[in-house]
């Protein structure tokens, strides 16, 4: 091959990498290429290499650097860092979150770990948000650590933060429970985690002179107050579906066309009664 032409296998081998690298990223919305699509690739690429000769590896470099373009340039998953203040233990944890929105518009989080993208992409299991406002970044926080560059990011404060699980039947089993057991099936556990943004509550200034925990009782109840709104929700969702199952089938059975079908049932099985006791006598 020439000159030329290595060159321009080189660039569609680039091009294709980088477009791959980038579908990969925005799928598994992960910050560092620690997903395993990814990790399957390198490692697979490193065996190639280190299995044939020296210099014949020298295709898999524009795979693996368009891939690293596409996956850290072309698809970037955007992200907030959160900033967890926790005041009775003077500590303040920041950890990036990568959210997104499923097919009904509820935010939710991609954590980086393999066991809930596996989830995600083939159970259907979302890890849901539910915030007191809207999760975007509304503070500029400026750090200058020793030799290293000074640098500014983009942060949102919360004072509250909690995440539970719960677990959900994705497949019914056919086999009856036992006494005093839950169904049969496939459950799979869920994580909904709940966030107190760090803005003033509504607490009377008396209040807070008075009782120094006052603030972090109203934030308590503001998150209780959210569970509570969130399982109402659902639960009035399992009632909706029951009341129209229920409305379905009493219209269905007042229509014209099932009340002629069982009143002819009814004669048959009068005449094939009438029948039997003339035979019998």
């Amino acid at each position: 091959m020439t000159t030329l032409e290595i060159l321009l296998v080189s660039i569609a081998l680039m091009f294709i990498a980088a477009v791959v690298g980038a579908k990969v990223q925005r799928t598994v919305k992960f910050i560092y290429p620690c997903d395993p699509a990814t990790v399957a690739l390198f490692t697979l690429c490193a065996a190639l290499m280190y299995l044939q000769q020296p210099l014949a590896w020298f295709w898999y470099l524009p795979v693996l650097s368009g891939y690293a373009l596409g996956f850290f340039i072309v698809g970037r998953t955007s992200y907030i860092m959160l900033r967890y203040l926790q005041p009775q233990s003077r500590c303040s944890e920041a950890r990036p979150w990568v959210l997104y929105h499923d097919r009904q518009g509820h935010v939710c989080v991609q954590e980086q770990s393999w066991r809930q993208l596996l989830k995600r992409l083939f159970c259907g299991i979302h890890h849901y948000v539910f915030c007191d406002c809207e999760l975007t970044a509304n503070w500029q926080e400026s750090t200058h650590h020793p030799f290293l560059p000074k640098f500014r990011m983009p942060v949102m404060y919360i004072e509250y933060l909690q995440t539970d699980e719960e677990e959900i039947c994705l497949r019914k089993s056919k086999k009856l429970p036992r006494k005093d057991e839950r169904p049969r099936g496939w459950y799979v556990k869920q994580r909904i985690s709940y966030i107190k943004a760090a803005h003033g509550s509504q607490v009377p200034l008396t209040e807070l002179i008075m009782d120094v925990q006052a603030l972090q009782k109203a934030n308590n109840r503001v998150a209780e107050l959210e569970k509570e709104i969130y399982w109402l929700q659902k639960e009035a969702t399992t009632v909706t579906t029951s009341l129209i199952g229920m409305f379905i089938k009493d219209n269905y059975a007042k229509s014209p066309l099932v009340l002629a079908m069982a009143s002819r049932l009814s004669r048959l099985n009068g005449k094939e009664e009438k029948t039997t006791k003339e035979v019998s006598e």
